[in-house]
């Protein structure tokens, strides 16, 4: 069976247990943590959510221009490429940590006629810890998108399965032990960077992915910007579809 079916069929065992799953994980952690502090995970949850809109398009981005690379055999214009790429990805992250430091002293404003001194505190933890968990995986993504250009299907797919299963036992074990929204966070977090990580090395070790900045290409930044701004565009627009179903 070739990659793009054993990633296809991978794909549909991910849809089936990430909704099995979820029908037992949910109700036990509302149940773990009470309605204050899981309507305060679920309300930071929603802020720092629209931090993911900080990949401006670039992971698809990357599996077109990587693919295109591939195929004519360039390997010095893919390395460049994902030199530009990750320069912008630095950028990126460096933006995330600085509105998530001016969001994070604007919180006790935000919260204050909704929630205590004690749930402000606690949110403002949860949320400077979550905006380093975005810093870090919006440029992670690149590696999954590269896993992606390069037809390697059955990686990503179950680093996912994988994922899923760990942060599941994860929390079915340490919220019997820390029944607080922060643990979810924690979780999350360090699932995060340990998942990034194995993406990192199968990609420069076992893919032979060779990244390199040379020069400043502003003609190659503007057809990367060019291209990932439709994209951008496009995710905003499901957002606020997606919003709009939520609040209707």
């Amino acid at each position: 069976m070739s990659q793009l079916k054993k990633g296809a069929v991978l794909s549909y065992v991910n849809i089936l247990l990430t909704n099995t799953i979820g029908l037992i994980l949910t109700p036990f952690i509302i149940r773990s943590l009470g309605d204050s502090e899981y309507g305060l995970y679920t309300l930071v949850g929603s802020l720092i959510a629209y931090f993911t809109l900080m990949d401006l398009g670039l992971n698809n981005t990357i599996v077109r221009y990587v693919a295109f690379y591939k195929h004519n055999n360039d390997k010095k214009g893919e390395e460049d490429f994902l030199g530009l790429i990750f320069v912008m990805y630095s950028v990126i992250s460096v933006l995330v940590v600085i509105i998530g430091f001016f969001l994070y002293f604007r919180l006790d404003d935000i919260f204050k006629k909704s929630l205590t001194t004690a749930q402000i505190v606690e949110a403002k933890n949860m949320f400077i810890i979550l905006v380093f968990n975005i810093a870090i995986t919006v440029p992670g993504g690149a590696f999954i998108a590269i896993c992606n250009a390069y037809e390697k299907f059955v990686f990503p797919r179950l680093l996912t399965i994988l994922k899923y299963i760990v942060r599941s036992i994860l929390i079915l074990i340490l919220l019997g032990f820390m029944p607080e929204a922060i643990t979810l966070v924690w979780i999350d977090t360090g699932i995060s960077i340990i998942f990034i990580s194995i993406s990192i090395y199968f990609v420069l070790w076992k893919l032979n992915v060779r990244i390199t900045y040379s020069k400043f290409d502003l003609k190659l930044l503007k057809e990367i910007s060019s291209y990932s701004f439709w994209v951008f565009l496009s995710a905003i627009v499901m957002n606020m579809q997606r919003l709009k179903k939520l609040t209707a």
